[in-house]
């Protein structure tokens, strides 16, 4: 994401700061990088342009960064973090227990956070890239009533959906920021979920992957592969049965090189 600091915190505001985070700001600048915001607002284009690459913007707007500035110090950030480990709910770790039915997780999908209430996230870089052909989706953490709000401003939706090689699914595959509204807006049979399923959270969510199975193929037909950078514990995400028929190959990698096969 930008470090606030880099974006419109002045050098000496107690807000967020790059030394209650992540250092990469403090890295790069150690090695003479300059580091750029990017961000969405009424002023600036859209796309970014390097050597053929093309980046398109999808969050987060100048609005959501402001709000997380305004509202937010990185202590109250670690507080909520601390509070979320633990209440994290332990039992989701026992293999083949308390999985939610594909069919109770279609009637009732989890609904997203409301961006104010996850600012943090929500003002996460999310970016189209398309370069010699291929064209890839990484949302970071964003949120996916955001990204559909933005994917509509540049023309696709349910009828003119964006075709996709690889769509890196938002926030390590929680159940939060995967929606069916988000996953009928694309055409996409690969996958990307960064994850290592460690505690508290245990990612990627049972609900994600349902979803991305139910509404993240062009029929059912359809097989998909998910790529992930650890290989993900399947045990704790679906019984044999679903195994055999889900039609999803699973696949750790390293790397990736385009186009797939």
């Amino acid at each position: 994401m930008n470090t606030p600091q880099l974006i419109f915190s002045p050098s000496e505001s107690n807000l967020v700061g790059i030394e209650h985070g992540v250092k990469l700001e403090q890295l790069l600048l150690e090695r003479n990088i300059k580091c750029i915001p990017i961000f969405l607002d009424d002023k600036n284009e859209d796309t970014i342009t390097i050597n053929g690459l093309v980046l398109t913007i999808l969050s987060p707007r100048q609005n959501v960064v402001e709000e997380l500035l305004k509202k937010w110090t990185a202590d109250k950030i670690y507080q909520q973090y601390q509070s979320q480990i633990k209440s994290a709910d332990p039992k989701i770790t026992a293999e083949g227990q308390n999985l939610k039915s594909i069919q109770s997780i279609l009637e009732n999908p989890p609904f997203p956070h409301k961006w104010e209430d996850d600012l943090l996230n929500s003002s996460s870089i999310a970016f189209l890239s398309h370069y010699k052909q291929i064209s890839l989706f990484f949302l970071g953490d964003a949120n996916p009533e955001l990204i559909c709000r933005e994917m509509e401003r540049i023309g696709y939706r349910y009828d003119n959906r964006l075709e996709l090689d690889l769509f890196k699914i938002s926030h390590h595959g929680s159940k939060h920021n995967t929606t069916k509204e988000l996953l009928e807006m694309v055409e996409c049979s690969n996958y990307l979920i960064s994850t290592d399923s460690s505690d508290p959270y245990y990612h990627p969510s049972r609900e994600t992957l349902i979803m991305i199975s139910n509404f993240g193929r062009h029929s059912p037909e359809t097989a998909l592969t998910i790529y992930s950078n650890y290989p993900l514990r399947l045990k704790r995400l679906f019984t044999d049965d679903e195994l055999l028929t889900i039609n999803i190959r699973f696949k750790p990698v390293k790397e990736l090189t385009f186009p797939l096969i």
